[in-house]
């Protein structure tokens, strides 16, 4: 589930509702993000996406739980202030507490473990705009590492940068443009949590084995070869043991290889009969296709995931 960074959006910012991950894909802004579903949830999520000239930015209330990834450009930074975190939220290996700010380096990786009640918002900054507003303030720039994953550690800079990202939502969910002054108090307060020697819990990104890569390798396994693989396929895909292996999903994404790829198997096999003609395909062949082979039962999985029976969701694209 790799990324890249869009571009800026053009006209108000807009407040929407989306009812499944494909929305929520979509309504992000700066990121390209891959999502997964994982449980019924009490409502949909809440999405603000808004932008001004020099940072783009999204405020996310958390209605059904997911699984995120994404990464980060080579060339600029992320800022997330976290506004509430229910027990489970975890981000690449950081616990989320309310009121945490967490800052992503240049070509970081994310991996988000999202329960019903999260709620947040980021800012994506190019490091040269940063860095004017550094020289702007007579501090040296001191940029996050490449890479890097850090909850920062509070700081009367850390929390004016919370406050200035939740005044810029509150006016961008208010407001059909995002005023300029808005924009410069994120930037000023980013920039000062850039510029001043700010402490920091970094993600366990050091550690011996790579927990993160063991995830990522064996997702883009799945994804290449179209099903969920076996335990020992993922093992020498990702070229660890199999204690190792569930270590790393239960660390990265709160559950256990089988129970990710039992849930990736439904995610995807939704992704494919929305997109599926109804006048050829059948709900059968894309699950044959996936590896299934006990319907009723992924039939009764999938149902009580998405609300609907597979047939449904095929029928909804005549």
């Amino acid at each position: 589930m790799g990324a890249a960074v869009s571009g800026a959006l053009e006209g108000p910012a807009p407040l929407v509702v989306v009812p499944d991950v494909d929305g929520y894909e979509q309504s992000v802004a700066g990121i390209s993000i891959k999502s997964m579903r994982t449980g019924p949830g009490i409502g949909p999520n809440t999405v603000i996406a808004a932008s001004a000239d020099d940072i783009i930015a999204t405020s996310v209330d958390v209605g059904f739980p997911m699984l995120n990834r994404s990464s980060m450009a080579d060339d600029r930074i992320t800022v997330a202030f976290i506004r509430s975190a229910p027990g489970g939220s975890r981000w690449s290996g950081i616990d989320l507490q309310p009121e945490m700010v967490v800052m992503y380096g240049p070509g970081a990786e994310h991996q988000g473990v999202n329960p019903v009640g999260l709620s947040f918002g980021f800012a994506v900054i190019e490091l040269y705009v940063l860095e004017e507003h550094c020289e702007g303030l007579g501090h040296s720039f001191r940029p996050p590492r490449p890479g890097s994953v850090s909850a920062l550690e509070p700081s009367p800079n850390l929390a004016a940068a919370g406050a200035a990202l939740s005044t810029f939502f509150r006016a961008a969910a208010a407001d059909t443009t995002v005023q300029a002054n808005r924009q410069d108090d994120v930037l000023y307060c980013a920039a000062a949590l850039l510029s001043d020697d700010r402490p920091s819990r970094p993600g366990r990104r050091g550690r011996k084995i790579d927990r993160r890569r063991v995830v990522r390798t064996c997702i883009d396994y799945a994804e290449a070869v179209g099903r969920a693989p076996s335990i020992t396929e993922l093992c020498r895909a990702a070229h660890v043991s199999e204690r190792l292996l569930r270590a790393a999903f239960v660390e990265e994404c709160g559950m256990p290889p089988t129970a990710f790829f039992r849930t990736w198997i439904l995610n995807e096999a939704r992704r494919r009969l929305r997109t599926a003609d109804p006048s050829s395909a059948t709900v059968t062949e894309v699950a044959v296709d996936l590896g299934i082979r006990h319907f009723s039962r992924f039939s009764g999985q999938y149902a009580q995931l998405f609300g609907e029976v597979p047939s449904a969701t095929l029928r909804s694209n005549a």
